[in-house]
């Protein structure tokens, strides 16, 4: 069995006490948004909630479902990640290095300023200055060698060499005026400097809980339902679901599958479902000669376990991918053998691992550990649907194969922290592909660390091949799409037979609503209020 990291009897006081605070929380925030329910207000409870409103600061899901909803991009990605047009119309290659872009005319700023090419080659160069984030836009940026305004609606950008994600990459990069280009973080938190050509205007911002939006009546595209929008953070799944029975919000994210079935069962709720580009997986320290939290199982030090292939795919294989899928998410996530969605552009097609207990110890045995050994389990207990959980029973299957495991969840800021400064052995997390196919997931998380080369950026376990390295870079530059996808294939396979890191399932992003309201949860997991209809 998994030994549990605290004593019941701290668990169950850190239990009230979360219960407490989040409750206290769940009443401030109801001040955003405790009008009467009306047809031109849309009040949502979510899950994660900006962290600033600078949009160049740090890539994260909260923060983008904020940004989307208020700066626009040259290119936009629809609910299944493809390329559309945004604040560009068309655009083409005039060599191999070398993009024109034509910009959308008659666009305003909601400062009244009018949108041209000069506002995107400053938001280009202004990304390019934000470079201390954790996880920032730069990496987005960085094969870009030029930026032009050629005419006041006509942009040409030159890459360094041949990249076929351009257009996609151009889809993460909002765009603000160039008179708000050298604004500092604390302006756009003030509010002053949050401005965009999006369909609603930022007019409230608690950080890290909620915000509230005012539509845009000047916005070029099609007119949005809501007149206002309340996105309201409410970090418990239990919570966001009794706030929508209670009628204190019209629609939630991140819905837990028993509530799902709840809600889908009673009259005046649906839910919305639909495949997530959300990867859940475990990093493992497969660098390090030591690592803090592996031990033998009389606690004396060892040398780092999770460096032997053999170890980490007998952890891999002691992990019953499906009865997860089934038993705790009740079907509402998709066992994976890969870093993305099967739907997605260059992804495998391979099923999901099997469990097999015998093979992970026989593995074990090989690498000179047959009656296992001590390790420690790290991850968030606030981010994901069921995180927590989902670890104490990757735990007690690892413990089936003489791996104890002790589990320590904290919120996903401590822990987040922790594995960024390389704390831990074992952590769980998930990353969404913001590209609608492989690349950015297999070089962010599984290419060689490198901050010259933005390789690596969110590789918390250090795991380096540099056979999958070079198949990174070559399929960078491979502007053939058939091609593309076939390296790309071909290095997510090569990952995962060196178990780079474990992968477990994507979860199924589902929303739930009072009815009358017409939604398709989105693969990025961005929550884009003028998306949202009411039905005929």
């Amino acid at each position: 069995m998994a030994r549990p990291s605290r004593s019941a009897s701290m668990r169950e006081r850190a239990a009230h006490s979360s219960a407490v605070l989040a409750l206290l929380v769940f009443l401030v925030l109801s001040a955003l948004g405790t009008v009467a329910p009306q047809a031109q207000t849309l009040r949502a409870g979510i899950s994660t909630a900006a962290t600033t409103p600078d949009p160049h600061v740090l890539d994260n899901g909260g923060n983008n479902t904020l940004y989307s909803n208020i700066y626009e991009r040259l290119t936009r990605l629809d609910e299944r990640q493809r390329v559309t047009p945004g604040l560009a119309t068309s655009w083409r290659t005039i060599d191999d290095r070398t993009w024109e872009f034509e910009l959308r005319q008659g666009v305003r700023f909601h400062n009244g300023a009018a949108f041209t090419a000069d506002d995107v080659v400053a938001s280009i160069a202004r990304v390019r200055r934000m470079t201390t984030s954790p996880a920032p836009y730069v990496q987005f940026v960085r094969p870009i060698a030029a930026v032009e305004a050629i005419a006041p609606h006509r942009l040409r950008i030159r890459t360094a060499a041949p990249f076929p994600l351009l257009p996609v990459h151009l889809a993460l990069i909002s765009i603000i005026p160039r008179a708000n280009a050298d604004a500092d973080t604390p302006a756009f938190n003030s509010l002053a400097a949050a401005i965009g050509t999006g369909p609603y205007r930022l007019v409230r911002w608690v950080p890290d809980e909620g915000v509230e939006l005012v539509r845009n009546d000047a916005w070029w595209g099609a007119r949005p339902v809501w007149e206002r929008v309340i996105l309201r953070r409410i970090p418990r799944d239990t919570m966001r679901t009794a706030a929508l029975l209670a009628g204190d919000v019209d629609i939630i994210d991140q819905v837990l599958p028993a509530d799902a079935e709840q809600l889908a069962a009673r009259g005046g709720f649906v839910v919305h479902r639909a495949v997530s580009g959300r990867l859940m997986y475990i990093h493992l320290d497969s660098a390090r000669e030591r690592t803090p939290f592996a031990a033998g199982l009389d606690g004396a030090p060892i040398a780092n376990p999770l460096r032997d292939v053999r170890v980490r795919r007998a952890l891999s294989l002691a992990i019953d991918r499906h009865a997860i899928a089934q038993r705790l998410f009740g079907g509402l996530a998709v066992p994976t053998a890969g870093v993305v969605p099967q739907s997605f552009f260059g992804a495998i097609d391979d099923p999901a691992p099997t469990v097999d207990p015998a093979e992970a110890r026989r593995l074990l045995a090989e690498a000179g550990l047959p009656d296992g050994f001590a390790l420690q389990l790290n991850g968030p207990n606030d981010r994901y649907p069921m995180d927590e959980q989902v670890m104490q029973t990757v735990a007690a299957m690892w413990a089936r194969i003489g791996v104890r495991t002790r589990v320590e969840a904290q919120p996903a800021a401590v822990s987040l922290a922790r594995a960024s400064r390389l704390e831990l052995s074992a952590y769980l997390y998930g990353n969404s592909s913001t590209t609608g196919e492989p690349m950015n997931t297999l070089r962010a998380l599984l290419g060689t660390y490198d901050p010259q080369r933005g390789t690596g950026a969110a590789n918390r376990g250090r795991y380096s091949n540099p056979e999958l390295d070079a198949m990174i870079a070559r399929a960078e530059v491979t502007l053939d799409d058939e091609e593309r996808a076939r390296i790309l294939a071909d290095a997510t396979r090569l990952a995962m037979r060196d178990v780079g890191m474990i992968v477990l399932y994507h979860l199924t992003n589902t929303w739930a609503s009072r009815r009358g309201i017409v939604a398709e949860p989105r693969a990025d997991e961005q929550f884009r209020a003028a998306d949202i209809r009411l039905a005929p």
